[in-house]
């Protein structure tokens, strides 16, 4: 099995949110090559970019959400 280093999984996704938002250590503003350094095979722009998309309001659709939709 090859592992993609590339995919975040949902840990990952938490531990971004709270040391983006509630960590002493991450200046504001964020200075993402220091938030980088906690997570092994990710460059400063992808941890951004993964903040961006997890901040992104999520649309409705009946009873789940949706990216796309």
């Amino acid at each position: 099995m090859v592992l993609d280093l590339k995919v975040w999984n949902s840990n990952q996704d938490r531990r971004l949110i709270s040391m983006v938002e509630e960590s002493p250590l991450i200046s504001r503003p964020v200075n993402w090559s220091s938030v980088a350094v906690y997570f092994v095979h990710k460059t400063p722009a992808e941890c951004k970019r993964r903040y961006e998309e997890l901040k992104k309001p999520k649309k409705k659709t009946g009873n789940s959400t949706c990216d796309v939709c």
